[in-house]
């Protein structure tokens, strides 16, 4: 039994006004409730799930503690059976990145530790995707189309062939017999001398 001589001054003015009968006095429960309604704030349930229902990921937050924020503001929202659900929905329509978020929404069955472990994977690839394009061991050098045409030209210019529409040695692509009509046939791009050995075997005199 509590009674007002074992309590100090204040709070034996507080017990005397919940104004208990004998048999209320003997159960500790009882009074211990008393005093906590009468010291401990009534929690306003609307404010708290309006805490909970609009709190958003911060930018550069990790997912991990935005998750924990939500775990936490629901836990004065007297949410029952649907607390996990509602934490689950808040924290996929808070998050900030919207291609993660599309790809939640568009997963039928998910739960509290599914959609973190999805964010954390995602987080985790990305980062293993910037380093291997910052790693120059496995970088590939693109040589443009142009680079590698002039360095065949450049290789096949050096060397000297046997031509078989002037009859001499000259680079390549360096012809001299090039725009000349043939005084044997009166076509362009070869010399006279090689008019039969080029008609023979058969050369393309254009």
């Amino acid at each position: 039994m509590v009674t007002a001589g074992s309590l100090g001054h204040e709070a034996r003015e507080v017990y005397e006004s919940f104004d208990l009968n004998d048999t209320q006095k003997n159960k500790l429960d009882i009074v211990l409730e008393k005093f906590n309604n009468h010291y401990v704030p009534r929690i306003n349930v609307t404010y708290e799930r309006f805490k909970f229902l609009t709190r958003r990921q911060l930018i550069g937050e990790a997912y991990e503690h935005y998750m924990t924020e939500l775990k936490n503001l629901s836990a004065s929202c007297e949410l029952a059976d649907l607390r996990q659900s509602l934490i689950k929905d808040v924290f996929i329509c808070g998050i900030q990145d919207s291609t993660i978020q599309q790809a939640l929404l568009r997963m039928p069955t998910l739960d509290v530790c599914s959609v973190l472990d999805y964010c954390r994977t995602k987080v985790v690839v990305h980062k293993q995707v910037e380093t291997m394009k910052e790693d120059p061991k496995i970088q590939i050098k693109e040589e443009p189309m142009v680079d590698v045409l002039n360095k065949y030209d450049k290789k096949n210019a050096i060397k000297s062939i046997e031509c078989g529409y002037c009859g001499y040695q000259h680079q390549y692509g360096k012809c001299p017999a090039f725009g000349k009509k043939c005084s044997n046939c009166n076509k362009l791009n070869h010399f006279a001398k090689k008019f039969a050995r080029g008609f023979h075997a058969g050369l393309p005199f254009r």
